[in-house]
């Protein structure tokens, strides 16, 4: 992340014509266009957009894993193929469904900058949003359903969860002050959710009937072992400590 911040740098500014750069609008691209305005609230539209999670999510995960929804979910290795069956389209669909999730989450970035909250703007959060972005346009290009509904479920069961707990902060600081609790046990989800994807994942090197090829998994696996560092590290930072001192 140093380096990208770096490389915006040396493109934003060090490139850039020295006549102009305390020029309104010119000294880059985005902060400029908010540097002298109030933060907005958006505390209606965010309530909105909380809700537009859980709702999605929760459509998703009964799609996927409730044996009343067609179709239901196995949870071991299925093997994986480019059926026409209206089973396999659904979970196309599903698939495509779950991406356009991640492109809306996208949005909560510009929520953070219009509200001036740039410390939020974090590199987990930037990481942690891109790539998951980038893994589901995979998953939905190439390996639509199969054993890869299982990441879709999880994911969308703890974003249930974390989307539940946002929209109730948003509700006033009552809300916040009674809540305030379970914010450290949300990171810890988060952490276990990525720890039981890179297993469950794991059963692509030991099992023939997961035919997806190895190297999607270890893409996979890498890039789920840094978003858990990034977590564990934004735990220690922000959690561990308070939690020592109540324990003590």
């Amino acid at each position: 992340m140093n380096n990208i911040q770096e490389q915006y740098n040396y493109y934003v500014h060090d490139l850039g014509d020295p006549r102009v750069k305390n020029w309104y609008m010119l000294a880059a691209p985005l902060p400029t266009l908010m540097r002298h305005r109030k933060p907005y609230k958006l505390t209606t539209l965010i309530r909105f957009y909380n809700l537009f999670q859980i709702i999605s999510c929760t459509l998703l995960v009964h799609q996927l894993a409730t044996p009343l929804s067609n179709p239901s979910y196995v949870w071991k290795c299925e093997r994986f193929a480019y059926s026409r069956n209206p089973l396999a389209l659904k979970r196309v669909s599903l698939s495509y469904y779950f991406y356009l999730i991640k492109v809306a989450e996208m949005v909560e970035t510009v929520f953070f900058m219009m509200r001036k909250k740039n410390n939020q703007v974090s590199s987990l959060h930037v990481y942690h949003h891109v790539t998951t972005l980038i893994t589901a346009w995979i998953s939905g290009k190439y390996f639509s359903g199969g054993m890869v509904a299982f990441c879709m479920i999880l994911n969308s069961f703890v974003h249930i969860l974390m989307y539940s707990y946002y929209f109730l902060s948003s509700l006033g600081l009552h809300w916040q002050k009674y809540i305030a609790k379970w914010k450290p046990a949300i990171t810890m989800l988060q952490m276990i959710q990525l720890i039981t994807l890179v297993v469950h994942a794991s059963q692509v090197l030991y099992f023939d009937d997961c035919n997806l090829p190895h190297i999607f998994f270890y893409f996979y696996a890498m890039n789920v072992t840094i978003i858990f560092f990034m977590f564990k590290n934004f735990f220690k930072e922000n959690y561990f400590q308070n939690t020592l001192k109540k324990v003590s």
